[in-house]
């Protein structure tokens, strides 16, 4: 396996403050799953138009409006708007196959060989799916945390 790409100083500084607005929200649980989101998709930036918002400011945009709803609704507003990023409406192909999201992180898959990527008009996977996947991954490291 690859080591991740460390990410530059203003993303790193940009991820510490929305892990400590996560702690504050007490929703530390959700700390490693947003971590597993990124290192996912980490890559796929430096193959997306930098006009578009990245994904970590995406990322700082949902943790932002999170602390200003109800906090009985913060949960259900996180997991359904990270279900919905941007990036899964990317696609990346190469010619070892197809990259699917939440089953390799693009730095392994572009590992592989050069990608193509594109954007496509509908979400792949479909937002339905990346909530049952945040879900296990928080069910998890929810379970690896107690034992």
């Amino acid at each position: 396996m690859d080591p991740i790409p460390p990410l530059e100083s203003d993303d790193a500084l940009l991820v510490s403050q929305f892990y400590i607005a996560l702690a504050r929200m007490r929703l530390t649980a959700w700390m490693p799953v947003v971590a597993m989101l990124v290192t996912q998709v980490q890559g796929l930036e430096k193959h997306i138009s930098p006009d578009e918002p990245s994904l970590l400011r995406h990322l700082a945009n949902i943790i932002d409006d999170a602390e200003l709803c109800d906090s009985r609704l913060r949960e259900l507003l996180l997991c359904r708007r990270l279900a919905r990023l941007p990036v899964f409406y990317y696609r990346a192909s190469h010619q070892g196959g197809v990259w699917y999201p939440l089953q390799e992180s693009f730095s392994n898959f572009s590992a592989r060989g050069k990608p193509t990527v594109w954007q496509h008009w509908d979400p792949d996977p479909v937002p339905d799916k990346v909530e049952v996947w945040l879900r296990k991954q928080l069910r998890s490291n929810a379970g690896s945390t107690h034992e």
